[in-house]
């Protein structure tokens, strides 16, 4: 079962926001759509999402941003894999009405892209694996 990152069961594996990084990135947009972002989630066997760049740094615009984030999907190379991310990017843009550029790990070319990224990744979504029963 997913969960989006800033809640779980006693735990949080949101990264803290960092000063000079603009305060909290878990910007209004993401927080007021949190339960259809995990049911996507879900719905599209989503392992982890990440939000990065402007969004991610607190100089997201309304008006002008779009929405930038990392994807891993479960089962990556397996059947249904193209699909699943192509969708996946149309349901995101679909319900935050913005165009959204979606990346995967291969995608994150040069190291300089990679560690300009990893500066302002924030964890917005993690799939939860079931508890081992006693």
């Amino acid at each position: 079962m997913g969960e989006l990152a800033q809640r779980g069961a006693g735990r949080s594996t949101r990264r803290p926001a960092v000063a000079g990084r603009g305060g909290d990135a878990m910007i209004a947009v993401i927080a007021q759509h949190e339960e259809a972002l995990a049911a996507l989630c879900r719905r599209f066997g989503v392992r982890r999402l990440d939000l990065f760049g402007s969004a991610a740094q607190g100089r997201f615009d309304p008006a002008t941003s779009d929405l930038d984030f990392v994807v891993e999907l479960a089962e990556a190379g397996g059947p249904g894999y193209a699909r699943r991310y192509i969708e996946l990017a149309g349901a995101l843009e679909e319900l935050f009405q913005r165009p959204v550029d979606l990346l995967t790990e291969p995608m994150i070319g040069t190291p300089h892209f990679r560690e300009t990224l990893e500066r302002t990744r924030q964890r917005v979504y993690e799939q939860r694996s079931a508890l081992p029963t006693p």
